[in-house]
């Protein structure tokens, strides 16, 4: 049973690097819907949807380092506005992870409901229709941008290039948005994920083998799927249309954002 359980994580994370790989989704919209609905039936509730969150970031360091690689060698990073938001997502980091250690769960269900059905609904609806031609950037947008997709990073496990690259394409082209959005993610799941190592260290009822509020054998577990997923879905999106991958991630991400909202309104009403 121990080895079927980690087998599907495997291949969960497997098919998470397909995805980055294939359609350009952040790893996020299929990991954390996943435990979203999983880890309440392992532990405690006040517990299994912080460990999601937590566990899902300390997931995703590993797929946008690997893609960041990728973006630095081929020349899509602007070093200089990706020190800003580093800096940034660095401090949203460590705010977040101790905002969530405090909150009640079923805030963060709430939360974190409203943010999946949002990224879903977005995913589906939003075109690709961005202006190649760059322009300055507008200073107090930024730093609130930059300041909101960091706190969503940290608070609801949301990757920040769902909010960063469709503001940063109004100024700059699409490849130099991507790759600068995922350089500066690395920074925020990094610190996000010591932030929640930190926080959950010392807490007596967490599974055995956790890393504070990070599970550590599913996180080995996906990562080496996603490791091994994420260059082979580089190379089939030269050949596959990821529209349809996105518009069934969406439908994931939504449905776990109802389950969320619904269980943490229900916790509310006990």
């Amino acid at each position: 049973m121990l080895a079927e359980f980690f087998i599907a994580f495997f291949l969960l994370g497997l098919v998470a690097g397909l995805t980055v790989g294939l359609a350009g989704i952040g790893s996020t919209l299929l990991i954390l819907p996943t435990l979203v609905l999983l880890f309440p039936h392992y532990m405690p509730s006040d517990l299994s949807i912080k460990m999601a969150v937590a566990t899902t970031l300390a997931c995703t360091s590993v797929s946008v380092s690997y893609a960041a690689v990728i973006h630095i060698k081929k020349g899509n990073v602007d070093f200089s506005l990706c020190l800003r938001m580093a800096v940034i997502y660095a401090l949203t980091a460590l705010i977040g992870a101790y905002t969530v250690h405090f909150l009640p769960a079923k805030i963060i269900e709430i939360m974190l409901g409203i943010v999946l059905i949002l990224v879903g609904a977005k995913t589906v609806l939003m075109k690709q229709s961005y202006a190649a031609t760059e322009k300055n950037l507008n200073t107090n947008s930024f730093i609130l941008m930059t300041t909101f997709a960091g706190l969503s990073n940290s608070i609801c496990g949301i990757g920040t290039g769902n909010i960063a690259i469709p503001y940063l394409s109004r100024y700059f082209s699409v490849k130099r948005s991507t790759g600068t959005s995922i350089v500066s993610t690395v920074v925020a799941c990094v610190f996000g994920t010591i932030a929640y190592i930190y926080y959950g260290w010392d807490l007596s009822a967490l599974p055995k083998y956790s890393l504070g509020y990070v599970y550590a054998p599913l996180f080995i577990v996906i990562s080496i799927g996603m490791v091994i997923g994420t260059p082979i879905g580089y190379k089939l999106s030269e050949r596959l249309d990821p529209k349809w991958i996105k518009r069934l991630l969406a439908m994931l991400v939504s449905v776990a954002g109802v389950f969320a909202l619904t269980k943490g309104i229900l916790l509310t009403g006990t």
